[in-house]
Order: C-alpha cells, then structure tokens, then sequence
C-alpha cells in the first residue's frame, strides 16, 4: 500500500514528514514491512508506523490464506485511507 499526504487539490505535499501508523485486517494477515525511502531512517522495516518522507510511505502486507485483507492509513490531523485487497 502506497500512501501519499495530500493537500486539498490532491497534490503531494513533499515537505510532509507526518507518522503514519498502518493497520491491517484480515485472516492471518500482518504487515511484513514499512518503508518511506528515507535512506538515513533507521526504523525498523517491521514497524507498523513509519514518518512520511517528501509525503509518501509504504506498507508490505502478506497473508496466509485467501480472502479479503484491509490495509488503513492514519495520521494524527490527518484523514485516514484504507484499501481492500484480495489474498489469493
């Protein structure tokens, strides 16, 4: 899941550097991994948060068995973005 901070027009707000924590729902699914780009951040690749860098973070979810998987984005003042997914 790729999440992008937006402004009002939809564009991306390159100096954003907000924490996004991630969730995920879902049969045996779990987020594997977390990323923004950032070459000098040294969180964890495990974290279910990651601080946005130039307004943009990842998540890398996985399941063990089929069916849905929602993945939610959440900022503090920010609004929230989840997707659904389907684990083949």
């Amino acid at each position: 899941m790729h999440v992008y901070i937006v402004d009002e027009f939809g564009t991306i707000v390159p100096e954003a550097d907000d924490k996004i924590e991630f969730e995920v729902e879902g049969d045996a699914a779990k987020i594997v991994a977390t990323d923004n780009g950032n070459t000098t951040d040294l969180t964890s690749f495990q974290s279910a948060s990651r601080i946005a860098f130039h307004g943009k973070a990842l998540a890398i979810v996985t399941s063990k068995n089929k069916g849905e998987i929602r993945v939610r984005a959440k900022s503090e003042g920010l609004i929230s973005g989840d997707i659904q997914l389907e684990a083949n």
